[in-house]
């Protein structure tokens, strides 16, 4: 589960990691992320074209809605019954299957200035350095290392919010520390 969106095991990736792919993918969302063997995310891209769900809008009942568990293609008959006021009206929850397994992605995102002016991206113990405007709006960041192959870099859209990850580094990370007066120094 990461940002509100559930992703399935499709396949895996090298070094014995895995790929998971967001189930709207048969309605053409392509966000996926690849997870290495230590449940680490080294990849991902999070656009969605739809709304995070938990169950699946079917059809309108008398200006509300009914939705089903998205397994209902496995023969899973959980569904709820919402009218116009977003109010529960019938709820079936037994599903036939044990709940999906999610794996939680704790982001630790924050933004640092040096002592030298520059504003960086913290996304766990690495830092990126504004590289460009992103495609379609947004901010691309790199790896401060890029001159020495790292190819790690973050996407980041308008809003903020993290829409790709390439999180993979060819080196540990720099070490900041913050002063007295705010700002971050590299030791």
């Amino acid at each position: 589960m990461v940002n509100g969106y559930a992703y399935f095991k499709t396949g895996s990736v090298r070094a014995g990691g895995s790929r998971y792919t967001c189930p709207g993918v048969h309605k053409g969302c392509k966000a996926h992320l690849h997870i290495d063997k230590d449940d680490i995310i080294t990849l991902a891209s999070t656009q969605h074209n739809h709304l995070p769900r938990n169950y699946v809008r079917t059809n309108v009942l008398a200006g509300g809605s009914r939705y089903t568990c998205p397994s209902v293609h496995k023969g899973c008959k959980a569904n709820l019954h919402i009218d116009k006021d977003d109010i529960i009206t019938l709820a079936s929850t037994q599903h036939n299957h044990p709940p999906r397994n999610y794996l939680q992605i704790i982001n630790e995102t924050k933004y640092i200035t040096t002592t030298k002016g520059t504003r960086l991206l913290m996304l766990g113990e690495y830092t990126y350095c504004r590289g460009g405007v992103r495609c379609g709006g947004g901010t691309r960041y790199r790896c401060p290392n890029v001159n020495k192959g790292c190819k790690a870099r973050v996407h980041v859209d308008e809003a903020g919010l993290i829409v790709l990850a390439v999180a993979q580094h060819n080196h540990p990370p720099h070490k900041y520390m913050k002063i007295r007066n705010g700002l971050y120094m590299k030791f």
